[in-house]
């Protein structure tokens, strides 16, 4: 049995990530604000255009996708766990509604 929790309903933080809306598929900036995650983490190419470079890099990057609450658009964004919203202490019960995090305590063991 795996005790890795679902992000899914987590808010995060994309700071500095590579993001693309997936209306347009065109790269965008994102705000420091929070997004809501709305998949589980997936491995998806990202294009980076260099503006000294002609030649655009496909770069392989774990990736989620939010969403943000006030345009309803969806974006892919690179993942880092250091960028997701932490619950606050006292919802760390498993019901509805609370953000659960991977944990590694199974994997040490």
């Amino acid at each position: 049995m795996s005790n890795q929790k679902s992000i899914i309903g987590c808010g995060y933080i994309p700071l500095e990530m590579q993001a693309v809306c997936l209306k347009t598929n065109m790269n965008t900036n994102l705000g420091d604000i929070v997004y809501k995650i709305i998949t589980a983490p997936y491995e998806r190419v990202f294009v980076r255009k260099n503006l000294f470079d002609l030649t655009p890099k496909e770069c392989k990057r774990m990736a989620v996708d939010v969403v943000d609450e006030y345009t309803g658009l969806t974006y892919a964004v690179e993942y880092e766990p250091a960028n997701l919203v932490h619950p606050t202490s006292e919802s760390k019960t498993d019901q509805p509604g609370d953000c659960l995090l991977y944990t590694s305590d199974a994997a040490d063991e």
